[in-house]
């Protein structure tokens, strides 16, 4: 069994965000924990979404 945070982990959330070095809190018992996990967007989908759209709406020019 993974702990929650193996679980965020896995999920692609960094444990060293902003001022926060090495852990990230997450409220709640485990299986809650794990559970919202779940039901999160893991970081990089929107920075792949917000690349891919930046492409598309201000294309340079070359």
């Amino acid at each position: 069994m993974m702990t929650p945070h193996e679980v965020g982990r896995g999920c692609g959330f960094d444990p060293d965000f902003g001022d926060q070095k090495g852990t990230f809190t997450v409220w709640g018992k485990g299986r809650d924990q794990i559970d919202g996990y779940g039901n999160a967007v893991t970081p990089p989908v929107p920075l792949w979404i917000g690349t891919r759209l930046r492409e598309v709406l201000h294309p340079t020019s070359g």
